[in-house]
């Protein structure tokens, strides 16, 4: 069985840090710092692999046994990105309205 650390595997399939931060829905850069790293969660390697082409695998290896497949990880939902709330100005005219919806709101309960 062939190994490689990460930024290998990406350059062997062909794949730009750039094309694969697309394929992730992340910024190059954070590909850089996945590549760079010795220990990540199941999930971000999952969606590295699988962005690459791959499948992710999990196996247990015993000297006095045959390797194991560990059954569970492939069940892991991808992580949805959060969207940061919108921050308002607190002069602006929209923070001024936003306190005008919220104390009507308020008046109403």
């Amino acid at each position: 069985m062939e190994r490689m650390r990460l930024g290998q595997l990406r350059r062997a399939r062909a794949l730009s840090q750039q094309t694969l931060a697309e394929a992730l829905q992340i910024a190059q850069g954070d590909v850089s710092k996945i590549e760079r790293r010795s220990d990540v969660y199941v999930r971000t390697l999952r969606r590295f692999v699988e962005a690459t082409g791959g499948r992710l695998r999990i196996v247990a290896e015993y000297p006095d046994a045959e390797p194991i497949e560990i059954e569970g990880f492939a069940d892991i939902a991808p992580a949805r990105r959060r969207v940061p709330k919108k921050k308002i100005a607190p002069k602006s005219a929209a923070f001024r309205n936003h306190l005008t919806r919220t104390k009507k709101r308020a008046d109403k309960a």
